[in-house]
This record gives C-alpha cells, sequence and structure tokens, in this order.
C-alpha cells in the first residue's frame, strides 16, 4: 500500500496535479480545511478537495483571486468579481458549513460581501470560534490578533513563524491545512507548483 501511495503521489507532483493521499479518508468530514492567495486556475483542485473532504469549515485569508492585484489594478474589478463568483460556489455550495473569509490586499471587501452569501467576512483580521477550536486569523502574520487561541492561521507571504508551547502558527501560503478539532490533529498538503506560478511569484516578490 505504501509503494502505490509513493507511486500515486510521484504521478501527480509529475503531471503538476493537488494529491490527496488516500489516508485522509479517515478524517472526512471532521476537519476544518484552511487555505490562502488562491488563483483561480486553483478552483477546480479545491473544489476536488472539498468535495473529498466534506470540511465542517473552511477559512480562507484571503488575495481569493491571487492572480488579479485589486490593490495594483483596480479596473480589473469586473473580472475579480466574476471570478469571486466561482469561488463562492465552491466554498458555500449546498453544505451548511462554517465559511470564514479574511479579505486579503489585494481584495474588495464591498464585493466579497455581494458575492459570499452564507459566509463571516472578516476584514484583514479577527477572532472567533470554529468547531471548538479558538481561532485568531489575519491575512498576514504581523495582523494576528494578540489574544490567545488554539490555533493562529494567516498568508500573504512565506514568513512562518516558530509555534511554541502556546501558540500554533498555520501560514496558509505556504501549504493547505487540514485540522481535526475533535484531536488537534494537523495535515498539510502541498499546493500543486502551477499554483505559486499563478499567484504571479507572489512568494518571490512579496506582493
Amino acid at each position: 500500500m505504501i509503494a502505490v501511495e509513493s507511486w500515486k503521489k510521484m504521478i501527480y507532483k509529475m503531471f503538476d496535479l493537488l494529491y490527496i493521499p488516500e489516508s485522509l479518508e479517515k478524517i472526512k468530514g471532521r476537519v476544518v480545511l484552511h487555505v490562502s492567495d488562491t488563483p483561480s486556475s486553483f478552483y477546480s483542485c479545491l473544489n476536488k478537495l472539498v468535495t473529498f473532504l466534506d470540511p465542517l469549515a473552511i477559512i480562507h485569508t484571503g488575495d481569493l483571486v491571487d492572480e488579479i492585484k485589486l490593490g495594483l489594478l483596480p479596473n480589473r474589478l469586473a473580472l475579480y468579481s466574476k471570478k469571486l463568483r466561482l469561488l463562492a460556489r465552491i466554498l458555500e455550495g449546498e453544505k451548511k458549513r462554517k465559511v470564514c473569509i479574511v479579505t486579503g490586499n489585494h481584495d474588495n471587501k464591498d464585493v466579497v460581501e455581494q458575492v459570499f452569501h452564507t459566509s463571516q467576512i472578516v476584514n484583514w483580521s479577527g477572532s472567533f470560534d470554529v468547531c471548538g477550536l479558538k481561532l485568531n486569523v489575519s491575512h498576514d502574520f504581523q495582523g494576528l490578533p494578540s489574544m490567545e487561541g488554539d490555533l493562529n492561521l494567516f498568508g500573504h507571504n512565506e514568513f512562518v513563524p516558530q509555534s511554541d508551547s502556546n501558540k500554533t502558527y498555520l501560514n496558509g501560503l505556504m501549504s493547505i491545512h487540514c485540522i481535526v478539532p475533535d484531536n488537534g490533529d494537523i495535515y498539510t498538503l502541498p499546493y500543486p507548483r502551477f499554483v505559486d506560478q499563478n499567484r504571479l511569484l507572489k512568494r518571490k516578490c512579496g506582493l
């Protein structure tokens, strides 16, 4: 079984696809999913992951259509809105799940509020409880609330502080996080390589 998994992982990596380990089958319906800084080219992969995991909640820590840098090119608002509607259908779907959207530096809060109908919208940073977890969220690390929480979720750039005994930090730009509230387990999945390329070299230029 391990050999088969290794081959599948290698093939998925070769073809630049999102690999979902079969071992995640055991956490279906029990997980909080965290992603960040998603270009629209990743939406089909995200849809596959959401369908597979059937998460209790989804947290997105900003830059929802990451190839469109509204902070630099505000004239692309119409295209941003169109692509955002695709993301809303994936995250909210027909399931009654908790969805939290944190707006980033290349998001438009007014459009986000128009497009996402059942989600909690957080403007840059905030704190709340999800499935028994106390979460601090922000688009970037610097914006995280100082209050204590079980987990601190953010994105924006490559910065990853060292977690200590009191605080755990999860950067959703660096990897996808699958958090199991009932036992505290955290599973990480790498983004396909094309995601970084379609973020317009975000991790190299720090946009």
